[in-house]
Order: structure tokens, then sequence, then C-alpha cells
């Protein structure tokens, strides 16, 4: 004997309801009557539904959200890359890095100067939306660029004033 399928008819219904009671909760003076109105109305509303399941995801804590800080902002992946990547940028326009697809060492003054500034920007830009990780890595990765930029510069001055004079170790040599 053939087992009949069971179907659940009532799911559009149940789906409208779940929509009014995110929709509520996005704005309490909306209530069910806004989502069971016409279809343009229940667009809105289905957008609404996305955008709570993501406003409740968030005060949920997400599993997948970066995990958070001491200071309650969470510590984002992407975020530290940029900086490792910006960093990683203006230590090989200082010489400090090889660059991974020569395998040379070259100084380009104003490259390292454009990624260190650009650094400087992300951190001002994003003061008190970083994580404590966040900040202290931009800090250090800024704070040790700087001291190498102005070592650089003074030995590049110091080689043009004297042309004779070798390049002191540790320098990446002439601009390429």
């Amino acid at each position: 004997m053939r087992e009949k399928k069971r179907v659940d008819d009532d799911w559009k219904r149940r789906a409208a309801e779940e929509k009014a009671k995110i929709a509520s909760q996005l704005d309490p003076g909306a209530g069910p009557a806004g989502a069971q109105g016409s279809s343009a109305q229940g667009s809105s509303v289905e957008g609404a539904s996305v955008e709570g399941a993501r406003v409740a995801g968030d005060s949920a804590g997400d599993a997948n959200a970066p995990p958070a800080s001491a200071g309650g902002v969470p510590t984002d992946p992407i975020f530290i890359r940029l900086i490792s990547t910006l960093g990683g940028q203006a230590m090989m326009a200082l010489g400090l890095a090889e660059d991974p697809h020569t395998g040379e060492r070259f100084l380009d003054l104003d490259l390292a100067r454009q990624s260190i500034d650009m650094l400087g920007s992300l951190e001002l830009r994003s003061r008190g939306n970083t994580s404590a990780e966040e900040n202290q890595l931009l800090t250090d990765v800024l704070h040790q660029l700087r001291l190498s930029y102005t070592q650089r510069v003074q030995q590049a001055k110091q080689s043009a004033l004297d042309p004779s004079s070798p390049t002191q170790p540790g320098s990446a040599g002439p601009a390429a």
C-alpha cells in the first residue's frame, strides 16, 4: 500500500505571521495588519524580515560574527588583513621586506609614504570603532613604519649630500 504524503497547507499563514512578528519588532507601530496588506506591502515586509533576522542575529550573537574583544567591539579579520596588507606594502617600499614577485628589495619613499598615510587615515577614521586588538596592531604597525620611514629619509638625505659614502648596513640602496 502506498503511503500518502503529508502536505503542510498552513505554511503560508505561518510565514506571514513570522514576517509580521519580525516587522513589529523592527517597528512597534507596524503591527500585524501591515504584514497582511497588499502585495506591495508584502515586499517591504519581506525586506524587513531579512533585516530583522540580521538585527536579531547581531543582538543574539551570530555564530559567524567575529569574537568580541574586552571593549565590546568584535575583532574583524578582514580589518586585520587590511592593516597587514598596507603595512607589508610599506615595508616593501622601505626595503625592509622582499617583493614577493621578484624576490628583490627596493626603496620607494613615495609609495611608503602613501601606505603609511593610508594607515594613518584608517586609524583616524576608525577611532572608537575598533577592538583593542585591532587598535593595538594599527598603533604598533604605524609606529614602526613611521620610525623606519624617518630613518630611510635621513639615510637618503645623507647619501645625497655625500655620494661617496657607502650605503649603511640594512639600507635598500638606490631607489628602483
